[in-house]
């Protein structure tokens, strides 16, 4: 076993480029491996959603839409910070009791302040259970608004919106003023108070 060890060591030091690329190749191959399997689950609840009644694909496309609305904040390796690129905004390490975080940037236009909606895939994943266990066209369509609510999470404004549903306001290191709004349909006091700890960076 040393001696196999001190041969590769050998090999590493007079060959390094072909080591490297030897290397890289690997991972390419693991990361293809990671996506195949991925995509052969996800094309599995395709054809099982889609194969069935119409109540099925309606509900399985309505999910697969709310899902698509968000994506997942960075994470930072070592403070474990959860970082918004698009809004240059950060957040604690994420409790325990939440889940995923993910959000949705839209930039200023038309008059509206640039804004980024920040939720719990958690809560999107609970109210959205009833769409995709709906029996009836009646049943899953109720449940939509509620997700949908959920989906948007809390909506933070970089500049004064609609006064009249403003939850409240915070300065940032930066100076700026954030505006906060949430929504009625999908309260949760642990996400609220964890967001009110967002900031500049």
């Amino acid at each position: 076993m040393l001696t196999k060890i001190k041969e590769l060591k050998t090999y590493i030091i007079k060959n390094p480029l072909r080591f490297s690329i030897m290397t890289l190749l690997g991972l390419v191959f693991i990361a293809n491996l990671g996506t195949t399997s991925y995509l052969l689950n996800q094309n599995r609840l395709d054809n099982y959603y889609l194969n069935n009644s119409y109540v099925d694909k309606i509900s399985y496309l309505i999910v697969r839409a709310i899902d698509g609305a968000n994506k997942p904040v960075v994470i930072d390796p070592v403070t474990d910070n959860a970082y918004l690129p698009d809004a240059k905004l950060v957040l604690p390490p994420t409790p325990e009791k939440l889940g995923q975080i993910v959000y949705n940037y839209m930039g200023a236009g038309n008059g509206v302040p640039a804004e980024v909606q920040i939720a719990d895939q958690g809560d999107i994943n609970a109210a959205s259970t009833p769409i995709l266990t709906g029996a009836s066209l009646t049943a899953i369509f109720n449940a939509v608004p509620k997700a949908q609510s959920c989906t948007r999470g809390i909506s933070i404004y970089f500049g004064p919106f609609n006064a009249s549903k403003l939850t409240f306001t915070k300065k940032l290191a930066n100076g700026k003023t954030l505006y906060f709004y949430t929504e009625p349909l999908c309260q949760d006091n642990n996400f609220l108070s964890y967001v009110e700890k967002i900031n500049s960076y």
